[in-house]
């Protein structure tokens, strides 16, 4: 059985929804996206551990979701990079997945992918293509139309060689900051280019109102609700 070691990380503050705390305590169906984030590798056996990467405050709330024994917590940075290296450095598994705390949906055929991916490639992201007409702008005015056929939407889980992940964060790439996307940083740093897997409408973020919306409303007919 192929085993692995999942990152899931816990900041994001939730201006844009204007809550006033990170968007991982808001709550769908009476429990927070956090935990929904966590569950399905606490459930998967092929994950031996899940690093938390949440700041003190927030682990008070999340006490209870962050308390079984895979779990290993940990401080995050000052920035998203500094608090992936930290959860990195907890990792023991020749595999390494990292998701999004505020990705409460992801479904376990899209880890399933993501494993079988990194079978033969080194650097994995979930993505799902683009669907609407795409257009660069300026001044917000329409310049050019972008050809949707080659633009992806990146999702996460990611999933890399652990040697591999570990050594791109440890190579300066000043050219990618600020860091939003490992499989970006992978790729700058040490020029591996990442591969593509089918991701899931439902592995959506957490950003908006709007969103929040849609995730309330999968929240209710998931059999994780």
């Amino acid at each position: 059985m192929m085993t692995y070691d999942a990152i899931v990380l816990g900041g994001g503050k939730g201006k844009r929804l204007n809550l006033g705390y990170n968007k991982i305590l808001y709550t769908l169906n009476g429990r927070y996206v956090f935990e929904y984030a966590l569950e399905p590798f606490i459930n998967d056996p092929r994950c031996v551990r899940i690093i938390v990467v949440l700041n003190a405050q927030d682990r008070k709330q999340l006490k209870e979701a962050i308390s079984h024994k895979k779990v290993i917590i940990t401080s995050g940075g000052e920035n998203r990079k500094d608090s992936v290296y930290q959860g990195l450095l907890q990792t023991q598994s020749s595999y390494v997945l990292i998701h999004d705390g505020a990705r409460p949906f992801v479904q376990l055929s899209v880890i399933d992918r993501v494993l079988h991916c990194l079978k033969t490639h080194a650097s994995v992201t979930a993505a799902l293509p683009a669907k609407d007409t795409m257009a660069k702008t300026e001044n917000e005015r329409i310049v050019k139309h972008v050809d949707r056929s080659d633009l992806v939407r990146i999702q996460t889980p990611q999933g890399f060689w652990r040697d591999t992940i570990i050594k791109a964060y440890e190579t300066p790439a000043q050219s990618v900051e600020p860091i939003t996307c490992d499989v970006t940083l992978v790729k700058a740093a040490i020029n591996i280019t990442g591969t593509t897997v089918h991701g899931d409408e439902k592995t959506m973020k957490l950003t908006t109102r709007e969103d929040a919306t849609i995730l309330e409303g999968i929240a209710h007919v998931t059999n994780r609700s």
